[in-house]
């Protein structure tokens, strides 16, 4: 069953991988930043109306809102896959990436003499 906004199988979405596809289809929601299609110079009621859109676009797909950001255009979600194909074909969305937590790389260290 398609919903609506719902595109191909075989549509692309910088970030949206078949990897990233088959985790929110094993896990049942993974955690995504989506970058929104807004004017450079937009200003924080821009970017509001762009998330609302999106959310709005979401609709009954399975999500949930982390984070909604004023001054820069993104919002952090978890999403299933059929929210994945959704933002896919979304106008409002430029791409998406799954957030992830980056630990610094230490060099080891030669112990103390």
């Amino acid at each position: 069953m398609a919903a609506a906004g719902c595109v191909a199988a075989g549509a692309t979405m910088p970030g949206i991988t078949p990897a990233l596809l088959a985790k929110a289809r094993q896990q049942g929601l993974v955690s995504v930043i989506v970058q929104l299609r807004v004017p450079r110079s937009a200003g924080e009621a821009e970017i509001i109306a762009a998330q609302d859109a999106v959310l709005a676009e979401l609709g009954a797909a399975p999500h949930r809102v982390a984070r909604r950001y004023t001054t820069i255009p993104f919002i952090a979600l978890a999403v299933s896959e059929r929210a994945l194909r959704v933002l896919a074909g979304s106008p409002h969305v430029t791409s998406v990436a799954e957030d992830t937590v980056l630990r610094p790389s230490v060099p080891p260290t030669s112990p103390a003499r």
